[in-house]
């Protein structure tokens, strides 16, 4: 897939110390992805240094002031494990080591820009050996918060609880992300569905489904990723527009070859997440809408 750079990268450091423990470390790194022929931010928003107004007059992205994503499983493998389909139920096999299970809620990982981020979980070390895949469980949704000053006039829409219509927003105003907002990755409307807010006291985390894994297309699987329901089995029942649907969990399946033995110091897990906040002028003023290629996994032994 051929692209601009417009989605983030959540890096998860494992620590190993002596008592077979592992100290997660959260670090951010921000890479944006956004497919070419996408209607979002073409590119970074130009931002006058002095007064802080993003000046460009097209779509553009800036970097959000923070993001959840939302954690239920992490392990490693001795063998392929298996894939769901909609008559197969997602497996991970006997070989399955789990380094990470937060049981009945997910693990909601808070990370704010430019910041590393200590967590007092605790995960199993992987015993001694070599493993060729490892696979993540997630909640399939993203939680956005940003801000930004504009420099020029534009015209949004109110929500639907302030009346609707049109809003008109003045030059040099700082707007924020609404908070409770929903967006979904397939045939989600930015216009309609995040409006801004024009008072920090609505400033919050805009939500984003994954309700498909190709923007603007059904799709509930893609390059190792799979979107299942409550059976671990992609859901048989179509794409819901602008709706989760029978999708509840979000699983990647990624390649590893990598050998944990005594002198292994730590495990390096980055997670691409695509949330950039996409500041949407041609249509409105929107600060959170997300595209990309969500949760692409790496995975490197030290």
């Amino acid at each position: 897939m051929t692209g601009h750079i417009s989605s983030s990268f959540l890096r998860m450091v494992l620590l190993m110390n002596v008592f077979e423990r592992v100290l997660l470390t959260l670090s951010l790194i921000l890479v944006l992805v956004v497919p070419d022929g996408e209607v979002l931010a073409d590119e970074a928003c130009q931002i006058d240094p002095v007064s802080g107004q993003i000046t460009s007059t097209g779509n553009c992205y800036i970097e959000p002031d923070s993001y959840r994503v939302f954690i239920y499983e992490v392990g490693f493998c001795t063998e392929p494990p298996v894939s769901p389909t909609t008559s197969v139920a997602f497996d991970a096999g006997d070989t399955a080591v789990k380094l990470f299970e937060s049981g009945v809620d997910p693990l909601r990982l808070e990370v704010k820009n430019g910041e590393s981020l200590l967590l007092s979980s605790l995960l199993v070390r992987p015993p001694d050996g070599t493993y060729t895949h490892g696979y993540v469980i997630l909640e399939p949704k993203v939680e956005v918060k940003a801000h930004a000053k504009f420099s020029r006039q534009l015209v949004t829409n109110k929500p639907v609880a302030e009346g609707g219509g049109d809003l008109t927003v003045a030059p040099n105003t700082t707007c924020y992300s609404r908070s409770g907002s929903m967006v979904y990755r397939y045939k989600g409307d930015p216009k309609t569905a995040a409006q801004i807010a024009l008072s920090s006291v609505d400033w919050g985390y805009t939500t984003y489904f994954f309700n498909s894994l190709e923007p603007n297309t059904s799709s509930y699987s893609s390059g190792g990723r799979f979107l299942v329901s409550d059976s671990g089995k992609i859901p048989v029942s179509d794409i819901a527009e602008n709706n989760i649907g029978d999708v509840t969990r979000l699983i990647v399946i990624f390649q590893l070859d990598s050998a944990v033995t005594r002198a292994t110091r730590g495990l390096d897990l980055s997670f691409n997440v695509a949330n950039g906040s996409t500041v949407v002028q041609t249509v409105g003023g929107v600060l959170t809408c997300f595209n990309g290629d969500p949760f692409e996994v790496r995975m490197r032994v030290r």
